[in-house]
Order: structure tokens, then sequence, then C-alpha cells
């Protein structure tokens, strides 16, 4: 049974493409203010793949002048990422596409289709994306209250995030067990991070009550040459071990999405005392 009391839970989610948080991308790819302005495209994004966020809605996030502010529209247009429609008054209306792929030995991008980005094309061009709670919204535009880095290892966390089958962050991704602790290389080698970088952006985001470490029963399965883990619930404080598991400390964001709270059954989730 999982606790869920303490979670915050979002009635919606942005679609966020993944390659954004892959090694596929060079560190270089984007400034800190691309970055944040891409996320805000793809916040903003309609149902027809357009966008018309623009000045006056970005800079209730982040003070730039206008000046700066085209500069980054300018950048994003050159790297095939948005394109201009039309300007209707002092609106100005764009096409937003997919994140292309980044060819390290030529230096250049490449799309990985030419459609615009709405939850239609992402199931038909098979683009995998990242579910990001709406109530994080202030965190992932804002500059001041996350680093560029922060943001994207909180974006990893629900990369690899699943109440349903691992109850927080994939235990196989990130976990504590015996004293010891296992990170995948990928975890921070995708955001051309060290471990112990890594360690100390997770103790950050557990301040600031964005992540949360949680212990859980286990159970091992050996399937053929693998050896399978199955949540079987968080662990509670006095309860006994069922025969067969263990205890480990797995990362649970904190903020979740209101469908995947409502896809557990209803024995799997409890509320705290």
């Amino acid at each position: 049974m999982l606790l869920i009391d303490n979670l915050v839970i979002s009635e919606n989610f942005h679609m966020v493409d993944r390659i954004l948080v892959s090694r596929n991308y060079p560190p270089n790819m984007f400034t800190p203010e691309q970055f944040i302005r891409e996320l805000h495209f793809m916040f903003r994004t309609d149902r027809n793949g357009q966008s018309y966020a623009g000045y006056q809605e970005y800079r209730q996030h982040n003070h730039v002048p206008k000046a700066s502010f085209s500069k980054i529209d300018d950048a994003l247009i050159q790297k095939g990422l948005i394109s201009i429609i039309q300007t209707r008054g002092k609106r100005t209306y764009m096409n937003i596409y997919f994140l292309p792929v980044f060819d390290e030995l030529t230096g250049m991008s490449y799309p990985i289709t030419n459609s615009v980005r709405t939850k239609l094309n992402y199931r038909h061009c098979r683009v995998p994306f990242i579910m990001v709670p709406a109530t994080l919204e202030k965190w992932f535009l804002s500059s001041k209250l996350l680093t560029v880095t922060e943001k994207k290892v909180l974006l990893k966390c629900y990369r690899y995030n699943s109440l349903m089958y691992f109850g927080g962050v994939d235990p196989s991704v990130y976990r504590e067990e015996n004293g010891v602790t296992y990170i995948s290389p990928r975890f921070y080698e995708d955001l051309y991070e060290t471990e112990s970088e890594l360690l100390d952006i997770i103790d950050r985001l557990i301040d600031l009550e964005l992540l949360m470490k949680v212990e859980v029963v286990v159970e091992y399965i050996d399937f053929e040459f693998d050896r399978l883990s199955r949540i079987k619930g968080d662990h509670t404080l006095g309860s006994a071990i069922p025969e067969g598991c263990s205890l480990i400390t797995i990362l649970r964001p904190k903020h979740q999405v209101k469908d995947d709270v409502l896809a557990l059954k209803g024995d799997d989730t409890i509320h705290a005392a």
C-alpha cells in the first residue's frame, strides 16, 4: 500500500519531450534562457501545436529585457524548434515542433518529424514524453527557483516515475539498500554531471520538498536470466516485513498527476492516520 496523503495531486499535466534530458543533446545545446523558453512553449502549446505565449506571460516568471527576449526566440527559430505563423495585433502565433535529434559527429540537428507538437502527434509519431504535473509550472518556468541542471534532474525523476509499477522513481535507476546507494550511471551521465553532483542536487530537491525518500517493501523475483523487483508498498513503522521481501529506499516526486494516483487499485493506497 502507498501512503498518498503527503502528495500534491495535480489535475493536469504537461508533455515534455523526453529527448530534452537525454545524452543526445550536448550541454551547450541551449542557454539557460533558451531552455526555460522551450519549456514555456511546451507548457503553452494548444491542441493545434501552436502557441502565442509571448513576452508578457514570460516576464511573469523571468525578468528579461524585451530585446533579449526576442533574441531567445530568434535562436529557437534558427534551431528549427518554432516558426512564426502570423502576427495579430500584439500577439505572435507560432508553430511549436518536436525536438530534433542531435548528431555529435556533424554537429547538426535533424528533425524526427516535421509535425507540430500535439497530443495526437505524440502518439502517431511515437515521440516519447515525460508527464510533468501542472502544479510544478512555477518551478520550471522561473529562473530563480531552480537552476537549469536542477530542473533537468527533476525532469529525469519524472522520466522514470511510476506510482503503479515502482511506487516512485524506478529503483533500478536510484535506490538505497543495506546502507548502499545504487545509481544508474545514465541518470547523471545523460545530464553531463557526476554522481556526487547528482546526489547534491537530489538533496536540494528534497529540501525544497519536490522529492521524498520513501522506505518501501520490495520482493525480488528471479525470471530466467533477470532479477525483477516488485514494490509491495510503503513500509510503515513497526510493521512486519513479509517473508522473501526486503526494505529499500526510493525517490518519490511529491507532485503527482491525479490520473496516476487514481490508476492505483483501492487497496494499493492508504491514507495516513
